[in-house]
């Protein structure tokens, strides 16, 4: 038996070195989305730094287990007080925060964009070309993102291909999920 603790011990510090190498070092996330004739996306994360080989989360090419159907639930209501326990309205502020802070936590390491789009109505076409041209245009000298959109007037249809790379340390993310869980705890009271 006085094996186990100091067993037991180097253990736990195995893992607690784990758990925050996980969380200390960057993740990268790659992605493929394309679509001509039929559409394909592939999503890959790099854990520890890229130290791992790469973990495939989706790839549409994959063929799908079946899933069993879920039996409806029913609705729920509080017997004692007669109402409804039904969702509340999500707290969008919070929301739209967490997202802005999403946006500075991920850091873009590539993206490419490339295709050819376009509606039944060749107005519309314009005008969605209208707001992504200034983008387009606007990123001209940046190295690490390529926009090559251009727009299809002659009828609907929507080709093309998107990859990129995708930076983050999951311990950045800590402060924001915890604002945005505390917001819904709120609203749950």
């Amino acid at each position: 038996m006085t094996w186990l603790w100091p067993t037991l011990g180097a253990l736990l510090a195995g893992l607690g070195a784990a758990l925050l190498a996980v969380l200390v070092l960057p993740v990268e996330l790659r992605f493929v989305a394309e679509r001509a004739g039929h559409a394909r996306l592939r999503v890959q994360l790099g854990l520890l730094g890229g130290g791992v080989p790469w973990i495939t989360l989706s790839d549409t090419d994959r063929p799908r287990k079946a899933r069993r159907p879920k039996p409806p639930r029913p609705a729920s209501r509080d017997r004692r007080r007669g109402k409804d326990t039904g969702r509340r309205r999500p707290p969008v502020g919070a929301i739209l925060r967490f997202a802005r802070d999403l946006l500075r936590v991920v850091r873009i390491r590539s993206l490419r964009v490339a295709g050819t789009f376009g509606f039944d109505d060749p107005a519309d076409t314009g005008q969605l070309y209208g707001l992504i041209a200034p983008l387009r245009f606007g990123i001209a000298g940046c190295r690490r993102v390529e926009l090559d959109i251009a727009p299809e007037f002659s009828g609907a249809c929507l080709q093309g291909r998107a990859e990129g790379a995708l930076r983050l340390r999951p311990v950045r993310l800590v402060p924001p999920a915890m604002r945005l869980g505390w917001a819904f705890a709120r609203v749950r009271r």
